[in-house]
């Protein structure tokens, strides 16, 4: 379960695919679903291609939840997840891309990482999850409706 130290959870939807958690201030966090259904778990290509960057109050050491074991510094304001600094592989990700992958931090992973869409609040497929997919030779993620 996500460590709620920043008191966003207010309602849960939940589908088949994901479940979203929308914060007092109406941000749409994302967390898929652990079974056969989220095709994240046999991707991996968004953790293994962007540059992961958040503010750094999300840091365990600054009352956040991202462990800063796995961040490097980029300004007095800015970390970055180790690996990923120049768009690359993030060292919190387990398995092999494209095939069975894992996140190590998942409960505690950055607001970034929370953010990013499978699909949109219309069930709309993320194009840049598709395009990714695609590079890596994995189908396309459909429409949900």
């Amino acid at each position: 379960m996500f460590i709620d130290t920043l008191s966003l959870k207010q309602r849960v939807i939940m589908t088949e695919k994901i479940m979203k958690t929308e914060a007092k201030d109406g941000e749409i966090w994302s967390d898929m679903s652990s079974n056969e259904n989220n095709p994240c778990l046999n991707c991996g290509a968004c953790c293994d291609h962007f540059r992961i960057s958040f503010y750094q109050g999300e840091l365990k050491s600054m009352g956040g939840y991202v462990p800063d074991e796995k961040v490097i510094s980029l300004t007095p304001f800015r970390a970055v997840m180790k690996g990923t600094e120049s768009g690359g592989r993030c060292s919190c990700l387990i398995g092999e891309v494209g095939k069975s992958i894992g996140c190590s931090i998942y409960e505690n992973r950055p607001s970034v990482c929370r953010a990013y869409h499978v699909w949109d609040e219309n069930g709309i497929a993320n194009s840049d999850c598709n395009r990714l997919r695609k590079k890596i030779g994995l189908s396309e993620i459909k429409n949900m409706n």
